[in-house]
């Protein structure tokens, strides 16, 4: 029957990859499609010949290897047909090979379930589970004996299924689990040297008439003369047949007819006889039983229902053997007469292998989280090849993970989760050295801070790590090691790397000092120790590690074969990570950003990350980390083609984008989007150079705008409104108006770029003075201020348009992190330090002024620049301050600045945020991410919140009117008012213990939108040892500057002031809150004392006397 075969050819450059459906014979000319003619293919276990016409695919296939097998035959197969009635069973098998049990098992499930489901969706029908064969429902011996009754002749071996034999023969028949997986064999063991069968035994109830198929799995060790029979007893003509030989695993297949006209009760038995010695035995594994045309011997069509089955109904060997040689999360799907197989070579692959279908034979695109990214065209009817094989050995990277994928299940891209990670690699000294198992019996693991020993609380991740020096923290880390791969066979390596934060022990870092690499050396000392001895019983696992903060650099010897660094670069240049390390290490995998977080404008690399990935395939990575953190709309078309250039690295860049376009956008509008991508592109590639990528940045800031043109903005903007115009379809519209959104809150940024540039164009940074002389030479320079402040306003006004659709446009919530992140999404535009830049202008004019005209002349002149540039008030009044007042005090906005006042129970306000901070709303996320106060209390109610926050912060309380204890991973420190060490009035707040932070928080409303405000207090410290710290955060207003300070302790009063601006409009929401405290302490006797805590507006109507 005419076939085709698909082979795999690697593409060169981005230019010319892959590509399919190109040309006037609808193929790409040596690139992705290959038709072969004339070749034979020999499928085992698939009784499969086929021979390769001369024809030619007529589509594109995602997430196909390079080294595929696909066969499909031109005649079709109905797999589904509502109006016909024709639907079939998902059957669950067994997962494969020697998999882990029961997770695999589960995967199976899952691989089913999603079948199940998405078939459901798309065709409407019911998906019943059938049973994994015919008609007999124990067929793999995986129920348990049934107790035996009064009138039972034989005593059940499972189920139904009974021992058969003649008391006086020595023949025993137990059954027992093969493995971990639930998989059983009957085993019928002894000397039977009559002639009679003796084994087991199973009544059939079946049709006269009717033609049957029995199916055994079998294997037999027969050290003397025996032979392995089956009878089919009661019937006209009694089916009697020896198994043939065969010391492996081996399928039998027989037919009989029900011909007894007066019965349509039949037995089956099958076992030994003429068994001469104890040690011959039969090994049963599967015994099925199915309908056959009746009278048609020779036919094998079943008359029962089509049936999709997932995982394996034999045994693998023979089954499926080419799956052996398949990686992990390889896969085959075949068609067998009217059955559909999906099979992995793990529970994973299987799993891998139900998306793989659903995306290539039923149309299915899952192009966004939630229902909004369900594409699929309601069928009636699905047909697919009638002869369909279709192998895909594995992919080209063995890890394929980044996160943060926000909800949206990246097994369907055939990315790993989590649990189908085989490489363990992050930061895991917190579980190696667990405190909660390990404080109390071994101390000698922690490290020594500031002389002592330093015993980290249970559940701290960061700012400690183990005494690498120490030989039993080699010993545990093997032990580790041990526990890991046998909790995780699968597991390719264990993870050493550092945890996040420093705080080394400082018996390492003096050892350090007296080594060529320094701290390097005595970590990967460590690091080719625990390898050496993981080597002994794990031979082929591997020890990854990150070369991270202070471990950066490599050490000054070699590593052990069996080490695998993650290499990294902040920038997406890991080739230059790759040339520090590898004369140091012989296998990398690579751990690199991918944001998304901080690109307010699509950053669309998908063709450079193809030649990066080659670049890392070709030497020989094969393990991908990534950080995502996307905003979907903008970026999931790029991590689209991503996900499946880690499949198959040569995979047509050109024809994955084309095929997302058309499913995420509609036909109609896909075109149009497929130039707002591309012009996007075009921005990316003119800061990619000949030996750097320069993939991404951390929040990039103005950064991402260096390489933008106007044009692209105009003509981004164009294929936008050509999309919205010929958008067709209510989801269509929605994605598209989506994606528009991100463009135009990305544009208000833009705006603010050219007008700061504009700015520096006027008044360049480097100058040392500036002479602005006249009023035209100021007002030339307030224009591009007051253009950069309002682009920076309509951008927050417009980010509530944005707010119904924030996890699509933002940093989504997750289970994990239950709220939006615009905190993440913010792209940090320091502009060069814009306030400092203004404020250096306004002095320059103001000098200038003063001198020609006179304080009050100057101060005047500054009121009718706040009357004609709105956004210059906050300026020209902080002018008008420092002309008029600025030897007068100011009033104070915070009540009770030095905690004299009681906390009021009663006081409905105080109350209502003492609630939320008990849910376990922790205080600088939920400032930080810019949420109203009325969203913060409400989702603090939230139980996913309370559960997250609860590892993290100790329940806050009440300290006194308005301020409010915070911890963040403290060990017994205490937050307290002391009346014995004050500044001023009876009372001042102090912090004390081993703690990352402790002290308190406060939040307050801003009542003046537009205005310069100075936080300042007074602190000291007892020892000098320990850090007082303040932090600020903001929400409802987005851009107020969100700072942090660690400060020099002083054991005398110390004042800490600082300024800041809030410059937004009249009915935005800008709260300021800010938080006290002791930070990275170590010491229980480490405390700090704060007092006199002001919150003061500079403007000549805030002094004391100023009035109302």
């Amino acid at each position: 029957m005419p076939s085709l075969l698909f082979t795999r050819h690697p593409g060169r450059g981005h230019s010319d990859g892959p590509r399919v459906g190109q040309g006037e014979d609808g193929m790409h000319r040596g690139n992705r499609w290959v038709a072969v003619g004339a070749i034979l293919i020999l499928c085992s276990a698939h009784d499969l010949s086929v021979r390769v016409a001369d024809a030619k695919p007529n589509r594109p296939m995602v997430f196909l290897s390079r080294d595929a097998v696909v066969t499909e035959s031109p005649e079709q197969m109905t797999l589904v047909n509502v109006k016909a009635g024709r639907v079939p069973d998902v059957v669950v098998g067994k997962p494969p090979f020697d998999a882990d049990g029961r997770y695999e098992t589960m995967q199976v499930r899952n691989a089913a379930d999603t079948l199940r489901k998405w078939l459901e969706k798309i065709t409407g029908a019911k998906l019943a589970e059938g049973p994994a064969g015919g008609l007999i429902p124990n067929r793999l011996f995986q129920q348990p004996a049934l107790p035996k009754r009064a009138d039972d002749r034989w005593e059940s071996i499972s189920g139904e299924w009974r021992a058969y034999h003649n008391p006086n023969t020595g023949v025993q028949v137990t059954r027992r689990e093969r493995d971990r997986k639930g998989s059983y064999s009957v085993i019928i063991r002894g000397a039977n040297p009559e002639r009679a069968i003796a084994g087991v035994v199973l009544p059939l109830n079946l049709k006269r008439d009717v033609r049957y198929k029995l199916s055994i799995q079998y294997k037999m060790i027969f050290p003397s003369p025996a032979q392995a029979v089956v009878r089919v007893a009661h019937l006209a003509q009694p089916l009697i047949e020896v198994l043939p030989a065969s010391r492996d695993w081996r399928l039998h297949e027989t037919t009989f007819l029900m011909d007894n006209p007066k019965n349509s009760n039949a037995t089956l038995i099958i076992g030994l006889s003429g068994s001469q010695t104890e040690d011959n035995r039969l090994f049963l594994t599967e015994v099925d039983l199915v309908e056959i045309a009746a009278g048609a011997p020779g036919e094998a069509e079943t008359q029962r229902r089509p049936r999709i089955v997932v995982g394996f109904e034999g045994e693998p060997e023979s089954e499926f053997p080419e799956l052996k040689q398949a990686d992990a999360h390889g896969f085959l799907i075949a068609t067998k007469g009217s059955d559909l197989h999906v099979v992995g070579a793990s529970g994973t692959g299987a799993l891998y292998g139900a998306w793989f279908f659903l995306m290539n034979y039923a149309g299915l695109r899952l192009v966004l989280p939630g229902e909004l990214g369900e594409i699929y065209e309601p069928l009636e009817k699905l047909a697919i090849p009638k002869d369909l094989y279709v192998l895909n050995p594995g992919p080209d990277f063995l890890l394929r993970v980044w996160s943060d994928p926000a909800g949206f299940d990246i097994t369907s891209w055939l990315g790993d989760n989590g649990r189908t990670d085989r490489y363990q690699y992050h930061h895991n000294q917190m579980r190696i050295f667990d405190p909660a198992r390990f404080a109390q019996t071994n101390p000698e693991f922690y490290p020594i801070h500031r002389g002592q020993r330093f015993i980290p609380a249970a559940g701290i991740g960061g700012r400690w790590q183990p005494t690498f020096s120490e030989p039993g923290v080699v010993q545990r880390t093997i032990e580790y090691a041990d526990e890991w791969f046998t909790g995780r066979p699968d597991a390719v390596s264990v993870s050493v790397t550092v945890n996040d934060g420093d705080s080394f022990s400082e018996t390492d870092l003096a050892r350090a000092k007296t080594l060529p690499g320094g701290l390097s050396d005595v970590y990967y000392a460590y690091v080719n120790a625990v390898a050496k001895g993981i080597r002994q019983k794990w031979a082929n696992k591997q020890v990854a590690f990150l070369p991270y903060q202070a471990v950066d650099k490599p050490p000054s010897f070699p590593l052990e074969d069996n080490t695998i660094a993650f290499c990294m670069n902040f920038e997406g240049n890991t080739n230059k990570a790759y040339s520090v390390w590898q004369d140091k290490v012989k296998q990398f995998g690579i751990y690199q950003w991918l944001y998304g977080a901080g690109w307010v404008i699509p950053n669309q690399w998908p063709h450079a990350m193809q030649d990066f990935l080659r670049w890392a395939r070709d030497h020989g990575c094969r393990a991908f980390k990534g950080e995502g953190y996307i905003p979907w709309s903008q970026d999931a078309a790029r991590m689209w083609v991503f996900n499946n250039l880690l499949w198959n690295t040569d995979a047509d860049v050109d024809a994955l984008l084309a095929d997302y376009y058309q499913h995420c956008y509609g036909s109609s509008s896909a075109p149009a989007m497929a130039r707002y991508f591309a012009q996007a592109e075009k921005i990316y590639e003119r800061r990619r150079t000949s030996t750097e990528w320069n993939i991404t940045r951390w929040k990039p800031g103005d950064y991402q705008f260096k390489f933008a043109q106007p044009e692209d903005f105009t003509i981004m903007a164009q294929a936008l409104d050509d999309a919205n115009r010929t958008a067709e379809g209510e989801g269509n519209r929605k994605r598209v108006d989506l994606t528009t959104r991100c463009f135009r809150y990305g544009r208000y940024y833009w705006e603010q770029y050219r007008a700061f540039m504009d700015l520096r164009g006027r008044v360049p940074e480097s100058a040392a003075t500036l002479n602005i002389a006249s009023d035209k030479d100021a007002e030339s320079i307030f224009e591009p201020i007051s253009r950069f402040y309002k682009a920076q306003e309509d951008c927050r006004v417009y980010r509530d348009t944005l707010e119904p659709f924030v996890n699509y446009c933002c940093i989504a919530a997750t289970p994990w992190r239950p709220w939006v992140s615009w905190w993440q999404q913010d792209p940090t535009m320091k502009w060069g330090d814009m306030e400092a830049d203004v404020l250096r202008i306004c002095e320059a004019v103001t000098q200038s002024r003063s001198q020609q005209r006179g304080s009050a002349a100057t101060a005047a002149y500054w009121q009718t620049i706040d009357e004609k540039h709105l956004a210059m008030r906050p300026f020209a009044n902080r002018e008008r301050f420092l002309l008029l007042a600025k030897d007068r005090p100011l009033q104070n906005l915070l009540s009770n600045g030095s905690f004299e006042q009681a906390y009021d129970p009663q006081d409905a306000e105080q109350q209502r945020t003492l609630t939320a901070l008990q849910n376990g709303f922790n205080v600088d996320r939920m400032v930080s991410n810019n949420e109203n106060r009325e969203r913060i209390i409400e989702a603090a109610r939230n139980p996913r919140i309370t559960g997250y926050m609860a590892k993290y912060a100790d329940k806050p309380e009440p300290l006194c009117q308005d301020w409010f204890t915070y911890h963040w991973w403290s060990k017994g420190a205490t937050v307290a008012l002391d009346t014995t060490m004050r500044r001023g009035g009876e009372k001042s707040m102090t912090a004390k213990g081993i703690t990352n932070l402790a002290g308190v928080v406060r939040n307050v409303p801003v009542t003046d939108k537009r205005a310069f405000y100075r936080l300042s207090f007074w602190c000291r410290a007892n020892t000098g040892k320990e850090s007082p710290y303040v932090w600020t955060f903001t929400y409802g207003q987005k851009e107020l500057p969100i700072w942090e300070k660690r400060l020099e302790p002083a054991r005398d009063w110390r004042c800490f002031a600082r300024e800041f601006v809030v410059n937004c409009a009249v009915d935005e929401k800008a709260d300021f809150t800010f938080g006290l405290g002791l930070y990275n302490s170590g010491d229980a006797a480490n405390q700090v004392w704060f007092d006199d805590v002001k919150l003061e507006k500079l403007s000549p109507e805030a002094t004391e006397n100023a009035g109302p």
